[in-house]
């Protein structure tokens, strides 16, 4: 059986016309916890679902879950990478 690692890029510009990845970062987070939404979630707050982390995808991470995200993340993902807007650009 073949196995494909295949990546979705959403780009974004900013008013300073960069462009910004911020689905990439999200999948990266997603990767840390071995692919599964589910456990980034509960990770996050116990309460939290894979269908929030799905609503991430399509309308961007809010602020609040950014940061959290880098706390459990262990900053392998940064607030900056995922709300570049709110954040400022990751160098």
């Amino acid at each position: 059986m073949e196995i494909l690692n295949i990546t979705v890029l959403v780009v974004k510009y900013n008013q300073n016309g960069y462009i910004v990845h911020t689905m990439t970062a999200l999948l990266k987070a997603i990767e840390y916890f071995d692919g599964n939404q589910a456990a980034l979630a509960r990770a996050i707050d116990p309460e939290l679902t894979s269908m929030s982390v799905s609503h991430w995808k399509k309308r961007g991470v809010p602020m609040r879950r950014a940061v959290q995200i880098e706390r459990v993340t262990g900053g392998t993902v940064t607030k900056e990478q995922l709300c570049p807007e709110q954040f400022g650009i990751a160098s």
